[in-house]
């Protein structure tokens, strides 16, 4: 059973979660200490800068597995996508796609016979360069279950070593997850991951849940952050498997000081990320999404008490101000993303508003 900790990537889409590179080679450091036996560092056909990042953490010749993620949305750009992986220096790339009839269908405009067609065109590309391949199916818990299998065995087929099984929107209790993935293994050979959302705050259950019931990965991050409630805790599953499952091949000494130095990065002990209640467990810095949000939010925020919002934040920067109606000059543009990198939090449109008024910029 291994861990691939995603937190590196996943701080790239929460909310208030602003990692400097220095901050990232820490993390880094880390969990190369504990032993963690994959890090998925990014996203590298996002920019020159986030390749350059991966590239620097690959230098420094950890012993963990580097991998990276490439959302694939069409066939134009995945040899670029995947020559970008390459670029970055990872030896390995975890390939998303919706499988969901409802994020295919908004994400992709194409039917399941199509999105088999488009993950076996990138799978292949990247088999055929040389990277060990991860495949994952985005939404696989709201997938209809016989389509997914037949996913899951053309990606085996076209030579992926291992299926993520994504559970985007949390919508499953432990007892669902093991029987999906017990049927998902009685059909293939691939290794499972598991990548368990914390809406209803069960994903440690569901992860032990998926182990129990064949997988050999866990996908997860350092205090649990992430959207919608955030991830699968790295350090709750680190000392599950060591206590449960007698995996004593990790650093457990180095937990406190991996937890307490993410903390002092995203300057939060933990209330933002918790599930339900969390001041960001509502918050969308990706249009799109939160355009679409009815999609993805496992239960409405008033059902808690709580509130969603468009914020602004790292993704899709220039989309928020625009749909928020703001025109901002370069000074403005940057005395703001300089804010919110110093003060590690996003900004709603009434925050950065008084913002603005307050500097009294141009």
């Amino acid at each position: 059973m291994g861990i691939c900790d995603t937190t590196l990537r996943d701080a790239r889409f929460s909310p208030s979660v602003f990692l400097s590179k220095d901050e990232m080679l820490k993390i880094a450091d880390i969990l190369d200490k504990i032993c963690v036996d994959e890090v998925e560092l990014g996203i590298p056909n996002t920019s020159e800068q986030e390749i350059s990042i991966i590239k620097e953490i690959n230098s420094r010749n950890y012993n963990f597995v580097s991998s990276c993620v490439y959302f694939c949305l069409n066939d134009s750009n995945i040899d670029e996508s995947i020559e970008n992986v390459l670029r970055s220096g990872c030896s390995s790339v975890c390939i998303s796609i919706a499988t969901s009839k409802k994020l295919m269908a908004l994400k992709t405009g194409r039917n399941e016979k199509g999105i088999i067609s488009l993950m076996k065109h990138a799978v292949s590309c990247a088999v055929d360069k040389g990277l060990k391949v991860v495949f994952s199916g985005e939404d696989a818990s709201r997938a209809d279950l016989s389509f997914l299998i037949d996913y899951i065995c053309t990606g085996e087929e076209c030579g992926a070593s291992r299926f993520r099984f994504a559970e985007t929107v949390s919508c499953m209790e432990p007892l669902d997850v093991s029987n999906v993935i017990s049927k998902i293994k009685a059909s293939t050979n691939i290794d499972i991951e598991i990548h368990s959302h914390s809406a209803y705050g069960l994903a440690l259950a569901n992860s032990a849940a998926a182990l129990h019931a064949g997988a050999s990965w866990v996908s997860s991050t350092v205090n649990g952050i992430g959207e919608r409630g955030g991830n699968c805790n790295t350090i709750d599953m680190i000392l599950y498997l060591y206590r449960f499952k007698k995996q004593e091949n990790y650093n457990t000494q180095y937990l406190k000081a991996l937890s307490d130095y993410v903390v002092s990065c995203t300057r939060d002990t933990g209330y933002k990320f918790t599930p339900i209640i969390g001041s960001d467990a509502f918050y969308y810095e990706n249009y799109s999404n939160y355009k679409h949000k009815k999609l993805y939010q496992a239960y409405p925020p008033e059902l808690v008490g709580n509130t969603d919002a468009l914020v602004l934040g790292k993704t899709m920067y220039e989309k928020v101000l625009e749909v928020w109606g703001f025109t901002l000059s370069n000074e403005e543009k940057s005395y703001i993303l300089n804010y919110m990198y110093e003060h590690k939090k996003c900004l709603t449109k009434s925050e950065l508003e008084q913002l603005l008024k307050s500097q009294h910029l141009p």
